[in-house]
């Protein structure tokens, strides 16, 4: 049977040896078993520019390149690895998509995010989202030496790290009604349409409605897995539109 894979928060890096050979391993199997692959955001811990890549991730974008070759490979950026540009896409054969992207899977129409334009309630991660989303901001800091690029995804770690303990930044970390709601009037035009979207770090299949002009349109919110100890998986959509979570460390699987 038929069916696509969605990956986000795999947050692969030098650290993560046993994470990034479960997707090298995995990719040659999947150009078989699947239509396409969409990375949704935050595939790499930090990215730095193209022009800094480690063996770790040469490694990765070859093993991206063979799926590639094989079957459509689609992307988008993170919060971590939105650096990610040109050269990287065409290494690994992988078509952007800006986010929030529509698109059909099958006979079903999804909205893919990567999610964190969601979060609606933590203002001042937004105003930094729209900042470092800009072209001008991004020239600029890739036209920093390398290392000043290091000690300053370093610092912005380490920041993140410590601001993401407090109970209060937890709260605020997830999607609102707010944002997925502007998120849904977007694509007025397909009430229907299904959301997935990674990020949150908390997987879970949501009933939602989405009012539009005194009609109400139920919808279900996917949200992706991030890849933990004993969790590295993401979401399978077959062509008779059964939607499921996969577990590759596991055999686990939860069913719609």
């Amino acid at each position: 049977m038929s069916q696509t894979l969605l990956l986000s928060d795999l947050h692969l890096s030098k650290h993560t040896p046993d994470f990034n050979h479960i997707l090298q391993d995995n990719l040659s199997k999947w150009a078989i078993e699947y239509d396409a692959l969409y990375l949704l955001g935050d595939i790499f811990d930090i990215w730095l520019g193209d022009d800094i890549v480690e063996e770790y991730a040469a490694n990765i974008i070859d093993a991206l390149q063979n799926f590639s070759k094989q079957k459509p490979l689609y992307f988008m950026h993170g919060n971590r690895d939105f650096l990610i540009g040109q050269h990287f896409l065409k290494l690994a054969g992988a078509t952007l998509l800006e986010d929030p992207h529509l698109t059909k899977i099958y006979d079903q129409f999804y909205i893919l995010s990567h999610g964190d334009l969601l979060c609606t309630d933590d203002i001042e991660y937004q105003k930094f989202r729209t900042k470092t989303r800009s072209t001008k901001w991004q020239n600029n800091i890739l036209k920093k030496p390398k290392w000043y690029r290091k000690i300053l995804a370093k610092s912005i770690r380490n920041f993140s790290s410590i601001k993401g303990k407090t109970r209060q930044q937890i709260k605020i970390s997830d999607a609102t009604e707010i944002g997925i709601q502007e998120l849904k009037n977007r694509f007025a035009k397909f009430p229907e349409a299904d959301i997935i979207h990674g990020h949150t770090h908390r997987p879970q299949i949501h009933m939602e409605t989405f009012n539009l002009k005194q009609a109400a349109y139920p919808f279900s919110l996917y949200v992706l897995p991030d890849w933990r100890p004993n969790i590295c998986g993401g979401l399978s959509i077959n062509e008779d539109n059964q939607v499921k979570y996969i577990n590759f460390k596991k055999i686990s699987v939860e069913k719609m």
